[in-house]
């Protein structure tokens, strides 16, 4: 939770144990909130701290729209409803780019399923994706 909220020693500690096990170089991407207006996140600030000095910052790249039913609170977890409420900012790209994909919680995966598809019809190269935590 200290995470989802932002905290900074929950932040730092992901940081330290997260950091030296990625790839320089790599694209950071993040899913977006299910809330369209809240764009910054415990997670998009961890990706903005890990992707400084070795790796690409595109921690934004995918913006959320529309807001969706928290999923936590049992929303609609279909993949069709990330797909439909799930852009990209036009003024940045991923052609090319191999791209870890974070989120913090995931509990059927279709989020970041979703956002996988959207990353390589906009041209990234590669895909890996990484949770943090499984809901049951």
């Amino acid at each position: 939770m200290d995470l989802k909220e932002g905290k900074p020693q929950a932040v730092k500690y992901f940081y330290n144990l997260l950091d030296a096990e990625i790839c320089d170089g790599v694209t950071i991407c993040v899913v977006p909130s299910s809330n369209a207006d809240k764009k910054i996140t415990g997670m998009s600030q961890l990706g903005e701290m890990l992707a400084k000095n070795k790796r690409v910052n595109k921690v934004y790249f995918l913006q959320r729209q529309n807001s969706i039913a928290k999923l936590a609170y049992g929303g609609n977890r279909d993949i069709s409803i990330h797909m439909k409420s799930i852009g990209t900012l036009k003024e940045m790209d991923v052609n090319g780019d191999i791209i870890l994909l974070m989120d913090d919680v995931t509990t059927t995966g279709n989020s970041l399923y979703a956002c996988r598809e959207i990353l390589l019809q906009n041209g990234a190269e590669h895909v890996e994706m990484f949770a943090l935590g499984k809901a049951i």
